[in-house]
């Protein structure tokens, strides 16, 4: 702070972590990919398994604001990790975490315990200026590694080395010459090289940022949709309907229900059944944002609505393929839209759960 004094620094935050240290007997050396997907449904976001050599597993989950908030308020840190149990994860109040510890200690038995590691965050954080001229004491100051440039993803290290090259080379000049002109001038060109450094590197790091907070989002939307194939081949456990109806869950119903009829009276009627059809693309829309607002709706939404669309998606899928299979044997013609007319009703509900989902991005304050 004596050195810099004003100069102004950046910090911009990518992700927001908590790490898991896992302890059983035979843990595996990695996830398979269909475990990993299971997983980052579960938790709504991705995660990073890897086995240390010590025999422990380390488990980063990239979380949302609020879940780190509440998973932070454990005070879990590297000289005192909190071991999690139910106990201890009752006043965190973080449902999708709980979620993963829960499988976790399903996946590995009774012998395997959990501790809450740490929490942190990823980000950059820079000064402007890490060149100094110190009259007071007639001495140059250069900055270099976190004092200078801090950076995740591993790329602090590489941005260090190329900085010390460059501090190498301008140490080497200002001892050769000394006098301070040049010495001004070298100030200024270890201020710019390393300008060109940092910036290389926090393109880097933005665009590994990106990539971390679209899988969180294709996870997050993935793990909202009821489609059957992912619900039944890669989705983990979800909870059962108790049979309980709620006026979300009955609106979602008579939606579901009109929107099939109207899409199976359009397959079966050809192209006098268009009208029909379009009619039935917007109400699956419409369907999607009515689902997206019942999911967000209350903490804890009602089972029986996945299942609803679950069923929907699955009546389609099976009866359109089904019409296109018959005028096949039975005229020798393919009837190209009923088999595929099931799919673009599944687009039609994504893109009103999306639209949904992104105008409450705007009131959601998150990463």
């Amino acid at each position: 702070k004596l050195v810099k004094g004003d100069a102004p620094s950046v910090r911009h935050t990518h992700s927001v972590v908590a790490r898991l240290i896992l302890r059983a007997p035979d843990l595996p050396e990695r996830l398979g990919p269909l475990e990993h997907y299971r997983l980052s449904k579960l938790l709504g976001s991705v995660l990073d398994y890897r086995l240390n050599q010590n025999g422990f597993a380390e488990v980063d989950l990239f979380l949302t604001l609020e879940e780190h908030r509440r998973v932070q308020a454990l005070g879990a840190t590297p000289e005192t990790p909190v071991s999690l149990s139910e106990k201890a994860l009752g006043p965190a109040r973080a449902p999708l975490f709980r979620k993963i510890v829960g499988y976790f200690q399903r996946r590995f038995g009774p012998g395997c315990d959990i501790t809450l590691f740490s929490t942190f965050r990823l980000q950059h954080r820079y000064i402007s200026r890490v060149a100094f001229r110190v009259p007071d004491v007639d001495a140059s100051v250069f900055l270099v590694g976190d004092a200078a440039v801090s950076l995740p993803f591993f790329r602090g290290m590489a941005c260090l080395t190329a900085c010390v090259h460059s501090l190498a080379r301008v140490q080497c000049e200002l001892a050769r010459l000394g006098d301070a002109p040049q010495t001004a001038a070298l100030l200024d060109r270890y201020d710019a090289e390393v300008r060109q450094i940092r910036d290389r590197e926090v393109r880097t790091v933005n665009a590994r940022g990106r990539l971390i907070r679209l899988a969180r989002e294709f996870s997050r939307l993935s793990a909202m949709l009821p489609f059957p194939l992912q619900t039944w081949l890669v989705n983990a456990e979800q909870p059962e309907w108790a049979g309980k109806a709620t006026p979300e869950l009955v609106g979602n119903l008579i939606v579901a229900a009109t929107a099939a009829t109207m899409a199976l009276l359009g397959m079966f009627r050809g192209a006098d059944g268009l009208w029909l059809s379009l009619a039935a693309v917007a109400l699956q829309a419409a369907g999607g944002a009515l689902y997206a607002v019942a999911m967000t709706w209350k903490p804890a939404p009602n089972p029986g609505l996945r299942l609803v669309w679950l069923v929907q998606m699955s009546v389609l899928m099976v009866v359109g393929p089904a019409q296109a299979l018959v005028e096949f044997v039975g005229y020798g013609r393919l009837a190209v839209f009923p088999l595929v007319f099931w799919f673009i009703l599944g687009l039609a509900f994504a893109a009103g759960l999306f639209a949904v989902d992104r105008i409450g991005s705007w009131f959601r304050r998150d990463l």
